[in-house]
């Protein structure tokens, strides 16, 4: 038996076409769900609270202890200032959250209801008075500050 190569190269050609128009609609289907559903995992869906303590002069209080409580789940992460009195935390849950801050040789402070929405990098500064660590002050954050609220006396 003679094969021409012609003849078998134009039935594989056929039968390939005849698969291709099958799937090539689902294809493009599956093609834009896989890229719209990339595009919906990159949606924000978290926050991040930062800041930087210093004391009454304004200088820098390195080592300082934070504790972040979130305030519907009593869950608490720890970080301790860094060289430059910044802190950060990161990848938080949206919700409220309580923030307390130690070190030695000051007034321990607590900034309560801190509102932190998806994508937001909610920044809390603190600025520690020198004393006791017994003595707490107290602040309360309202949704949409900028910065700490005024202190209670």
């Amino acid at each position: 038996m003679i094969y021409d190569s012609t003849t078998q190269m134009s039935r594989l050609g056929q039968c390939g076409r005849r698969i291709s128009r099958g799937w090539s609609k689902p294809a493009y289907l599956l093609a834009l769900l896989v890229l719209f559903t990339s595009a919906a995992l990159a949606q924000l869906t978290t926050a991040d609270i930062l800041g930087t303590v210093t004391d009454a002069t304004g200088a820098v209080v390195p080592n300082a202890t934070i504790v972040l409580t979130n305030t519907g789940t009593n869950e608490k992460r720890t970080t301790t200032s860094n060289g430059s009195g910044d802190y950060s935390f990161n990848i938080l849950p949206v919700g409220h959250y309580s923030v307390s801050i130690t070190a030695t040789g000051f007034q321990a402070q607590i900034v309560r209801d801190l509102a932190v929405e998806a994508g937001d990098r909610a920044r809390n500064d603190v600025h520690l008075l020198t004393g006791s660590a017994s003595t707490v002050v107290e602040v309360t954050h309202r949704q949409g500050c900028a910065g700490p609220a005024p202190q209670r006396p």
